[in-house]
């Protein structure tokens, strides 16, 4: 009998031990429940007698042992929730990265824009000086094949290596008898976030010029 008591108390142990580690708080909580509820039945089908201590025992250690585990289960689902957000702030600042690198390009619609805005030029000159680094070079002539397809005349003055030092956006200037088309060439560029600034000169030589600098680099990447 006492041998027989041994046994199912060695169960019970093991089962509340098993249930509380290998299933989520909630349904651990349950069945240990169910357990301790048949520990009447137990005595019926083993003929073992055990005292109320050792049901209170039971019950406290399976309280106990709930209560950790579920301490155990916030842990990990907090680990979890931490290192979802970080792998979330990495991916953003790696697109960052990536934007920050990656040369500029006009799109469709930038394309369009510039065509809309500039065809009332339609037969003015404007001349185009790109630098010698290859991302403002091509982007310079991207610039001037939308220029083209508005209509106006362009002139692309110097090749690879003919501009020098340093300079960062689009610099251009117009002619103070003609003042609209460097307004026209501000708001444009404003618009299509492409950062610029822009000077009146007499002696230009043509109704307007232009040229594209470096890429302006952010001073407020992501750490």
């Amino acid at each position: 009998m006492k041998k027989c008591l041994i046994i199912v108390i060695v169960f019970v142990f093991c089962g509340l031990f098993a249930v509380s580690f290998i299933f989520s708080w909630r349904l651990a909580l349950s069945i240990g429940l169910i357990i301790l509820g048949s520990l009447g039945f137990l005595e019926k089908i083993f003929k073992i007698k055990w005292g109320m201590s050792l049901t209170i025992l039971f019950l406290v250690l399976f309280v106990a042992l709930s209560v950790v585990q579920a301490i155990y289960s916030h842990y990990k689902e907090r680990q979890a929730s931490d290192l979802s957000l970080q792998v979330e702030k990495e991916r953003f600042a790696r697109i960052q990265l990536e934007r920050q690198l990656a040369p500029r390009h006009l799109t469709k619609v930038d394309r369009w824009s510039i065509i809309n805005a500039m065809s009332r030029f339609r037969g003015m000159t404007i001349n185009i000086h790109r630098r010698g680094e290859l991302e403002p070079y091509n982007f310079a002539n991207e610039i001037a094949e939308a220029l083209k397809a508005s209509g106006l005349r362009v002139e692309v003055d110097g090749e690879i290596g003919m501009v020098t030092g340093v300079e960062y956006g689009v610099i251009w200037w117009a002619r103070p008898d003609s003042p609209d088309i460097g307004a026209t060439l501000s708001k444009l560029l404003t618009g299509l976030q492409i950062p610029n600034r822009g000077y009146y000169v007499q002696d230009l030589g043509s109704d307007a010029a232009l040229r594209v600098g470096l890429k302006i680099p952010n001073l407020n990447s992501p750490d």
